[in-house]
Protein backbone atom coordinates (compact mmCIF):
# COMPACT_ATOMS: atom_id res chain seq x y z
CA UNK A 1 0.00 0.00 0.00
CA UNK A 2 2.85 2.32 -0.96
CA UNK A 3 4.23 2.35 2.60
CA UNK A 4 1.29 4.22 4.13
CA UNK A 5 0.72 4.18 7.87
CA UNK A 6 -2.62 2.73 9.02
CA UNK A 7 -3.92 6.26 9.67
CA UNK A 8 -2.77 7.46 6.26
CA UNK A 9 -4.51 4.47 4.67
CA UNK A 10 -7.75 5.32 6.49
CA UNK A 11 -7.39 8.98 5.51
CA UNK A 12 -6.87 8.10 1.84
CA UNK A 13 -9.78 5.67 1.72
CA UNK A 14 -12.06 8.20 3.41
CA UNK A 15 -10.83 11.02 1.19
CA UNK A 16 -11.66 8.98 -1.91
CA UNK A 17 -15.31 8.80 -0.78
CA UNK A 18 -16.12 12.49 -1.12
CA UNK A 19 -12.78 14.36 -1.40
CA UNK A 20 -13.47 16.11 1.90
CA UNK A 21 -10.04 16.31 3.52
CA UNK A 22 -11.30 17.62 6.84
CA UNK A 23 -13.81 14.82 7.28
CA UNK A 24 -11.29 12.20 6.16
CA UNK A 25 -8.67 13.52 8.58
CA UNK A 26 -11.11 13.53 11.51
CA UNK A 27 -12.00 9.91 10.72
CA UNK A 28 -8.37 8.80 10.50
CA UNK A 29 -7.17 10.89 13.42
CA UNK A 30 -10.16 11.16 15.81
CA UNK A 31 -8.15 12.89 18.58
CA UNK A 32 -7.85 16.12 16.57
CA UNK A 33 -9.89 18.71 18.46
CA UNK A 34 -11.05 21.19 15.81
CA UNK A 35 -12.07 21.15 12.17
CA UNK A 36 -9.69 24.02 11.46
CA UNK A 37 -6.71 21.98 12.64
CA UNK A 38 -8.00 18.93 10.75
CA UNK A 39 -8.36 20.96 7.54
CA UNK A 40 -4.82 22.29 7.85
CA UNK A 41 -3.32 18.88 8.59
CA UNK A 42 -5.34 17.23 5.81
CA UNK A 43 -4.00 19.77 3.36
CA UNK A 44 -0.46 19.02 4.48
CA UNK A 45 -1.08 15.26 4.32
CA UNK A 46 -2.27 15.53 0.72
CA UNK A 47 1.15 16.92 -0.27
CA UNK A 48 2.98 13.79 0.88
CA UNK A 49 4.10 11.94 -2.24
CA UNK A 50 2.96 8.44 -1.22
CA UNK A 51 -0.45 9.76 -0.07
CA UNK A 52 -0.92 11.70 -3.32
CA UNK A 53 0.10 8.63 -5.36
CA UNK A 54 -2.37 6.40 -3.50
CA UNK A 55 -5.21 8.89 -4.05
CA UNK A 56 -4.31 9.29 -7.72
CA UNK A 57 -4.38 5.52 -8.18
CA UNK A 58 -7.70 5.31 -6.33
CA UNK A 59 -9.26 7.96 -8.54
CA UNK A 60 -8.05 6.18 -11.66
CA UNK A 61 -9.46 2.85 -10.43
CA UNK A 62 -12.79 4.49 -9.60
CA UNK A 63 -12.99 5.97 -13.11
CA UNK A 64 -12.24 2.57 -14.64
CA UNK A 65 -14.88 0.87 -12.47
CA UNK A 66 -17.42 3.52 -13.45
CA UNK A 67 -16.53 3.17 -17.11
CA UNK A 68 -15.58 6.85 -17.40
CA UNK A 69 -12.89 7.95 -19.82
CA UNK A 70 -11.27 11.32 -20.54
CA UNK A 71 -12.86 11.21 -23.97
CA UNK A 72 -16.34 10.88 -22.42
CA UNK A 73 -15.72 13.87 -20.16
CA UNK A 74 -14.39 15.95 -23.05
CA UNK A 75 -17.41 15.02 -25.18
CA UNK A 76 -19.79 16.12 -22.40
CA UNK A 77 -17.89 19.39 -21.97
CA UNK A 78 -18.00 19.95 -25.74
CA UNK A 79 -21.78 19.39 -25.70
CA UNK A 80 -22.13 22.17 -23.16
CA UNK A 81 -19.46 24.49 -24.55
CA UNK A 82 -20.65 24.44 -28.15
CA UNK A 83 -24.38 24.25 -27.58
CA UNK A 84 -26.57 26.67 -29.50
CA UNK A 85 -29.89 27.51 -27.93
CA UNK A 86 -31.41 28.10 -31.37
CA UNK A 87 -30.92 24.41 -32.12
CA UNK A 88 -33.29 23.68 -29.25
CA UNK A 89 -35.79 26.54 -29.42
CA UNK A 90 -37.35 28.35 -32.32
CA UNK A 91 -38.10 32.06 -32.10
CA UNK A 92 -40.73 33.53 -34.38
CA UNK A 93 -41.66 37.08 -33.62
CA UNK A 94 -42.46 37.14 -29.92
CA UNK A 95 -43.18 33.42 -29.72
CA UNK A 96 -40.64 30.91 -28.51
CA UNK A 97 -41.21 27.20 -28.89
CA UNK A 98 -39.08 24.27 -27.78
CA UNK A 99 -38.21 21.60 -30.30
CA UNK A 100 -39.40 18.07 -29.66
CA UNK A 101 -36.54 16.53 -27.67
CA UNK A 102 -36.88 13.33 -29.72
CA UNK A 103 -35.76 15.36 -32.74
CA UNK A 104 -32.61 16.70 -31.03
CA UNK A 105 -29.22 15.06 -31.40
CA UNK A 106 -27.73 13.41 -28.31
CA UNK A 107 -25.19 16.26 -28.13
CA UNK A 108 -27.97 18.86 -28.14
CA UNK A 109 -29.93 17.01 -25.44
CA UNK A 110 -26.83 16.77 -23.23
CA UNK A 111 -26.55 20.58 -23.23
CA UNK A 112 -29.95 20.91 -21.52
CA UNK A 113 -29.78 21.16 -17.74
CA UNK A 114 -33.51 21.57 -17.22
CA UNK A 115 -36.95 22.13 -18.67
CA UNK A 116 -39.76 23.20 -16.37
CA UNK A 117 -43.04 25.02 -16.35
CA UNK A 118 -42.40 28.52 -15.07
CA UNK A 119 -44.58 31.47 -14.24
CA UNK A 120 -44.40 32.80 -17.79
CA UNK A 121 -44.42 29.47 -19.63
CA UNK A 122 -41.88 26.75 -20.26
CA UNK A 123 -38.35 27.52 -19.05
CA UNK A 124 -35.34 25.93 -20.72
CA UNK A 125 -31.94 26.02 -19.04
CA UNK A 126 -28.65 25.03 -20.65
CA UNK A 127 -25.46 24.14 -18.80
CA UNK A 128 -22.96 26.99 -18.44
CA UNK A 129 -20.89 27.51 -21.56
CA UNK A 130 -18.30 29.66 -19.76
CA UNK A 131 -17.25 26.94 -17.34
CA UNK A 132 -17.24 24.24 -20.01
CA UNK A 133 -15.14 26.39 -22.36
CA UNK A 134 -12.74 27.22 -19.53
CA UNK A 135 -12.30 23.55 -18.62
CA UNK A 136 -11.77 22.57 -22.25
CA UNK A 137 -9.27 25.40 -22.72
CA UNK A 138 -7.35 24.31 -19.64
CA UNK A 139 -7.31 20.70 -20.79
CA UNK A 140 -6.02 21.70 -24.22
CA UNK A 141 -3.36 23.95 -22.67
CA UNK A 142 -4.79 27.12 -24.14
CA UNK A 143 -4.41 29.22 -20.98
CA UNK A 144 -1.15 30.18 -19.36
CA UNK A 145 -0.71 31.06 -15.68
CA UNK A 146 -1.92 34.65 -16.23
CA UNK A 147 -5.09 33.43 -17.99
CA UNK A 148 -4.03 34.89 -21.35
CA UNK A 149 -5.17 33.03 -24.41
CA UNK A 150 -2.37 30.90 -25.82
CA UNK A 151 -3.25 29.23 -29.11
CA UNK A 152 -1.28 25.98 -29.51
CA UNK A 153 0.12 25.35 -32.97
CA UNK A 154 -2.46 23.73 -35.19
CA UNK A 155 -5.41 25.68 -33.78
CA UNK A 156 -6.84 28.40 -35.96
CA UNK A 157 -8.63 31.57 -34.98
CA UNK A 158 -11.55 32.67 -37.12
CA UNK A 159 -12.96 36.16 -36.74
CA UNK A 160 -16.70 36.20 -37.27
CA UNK A 161 -18.64 39.29 -38.31
CA UNK A 162 -20.97 40.77 -35.70
CA UNK A 163 -24.54 39.52 -35.78
CA UNK A 164 -27.05 42.19 -36.65
CA UNK A 165 -30.24 42.35 -34.65
CA UNK A 166 -33.41 42.45 -36.68
CA UNK A 167 -35.87 44.41 -34.63
CA UNK A 168 -38.63 44.20 -37.18
CA UNK A 169 -41.16 42.32 -35.16
CA UNK A 170 -44.79 41.62 -35.93
CA UNK A 171 -47.67 43.25 -34.15
CA UNK A 172 -47.35 43.55 -30.35
CA UNK A 173 -49.71 40.65 -29.73
CA UNK A 174 -48.30 38.54 -32.55
CA UNK A 175 -51.84 37.26 -33.06
CA UNK A 176 -53.37 37.08 -36.51
CA UNK A 177 -55.93 39.80 -37.14
CA UNK A 178 -59.54 38.67 -37.31
CA UNK A 179 -61.45 39.16 -40.51
CA UNK A 180 -64.12 41.89 -40.29
CA UNK A 181 -67.66 40.51 -40.23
Amino acid sequence: MLGLTPQQQIFCDEYLIDFNGTRAYLTAYPNVKTETVAASLASRLLTIEKVAAYIKRGRREAAIMAGVTKEMILQELASMAFSDVTDIVKIKGRRVSIENTDDLTPMQRKAISGIKKGRNGIELTLYGKDKALDLLGKHLGMWDQSKNLQIPEGYGVVMLPPVLYDDTTPDETDEPEEEPK
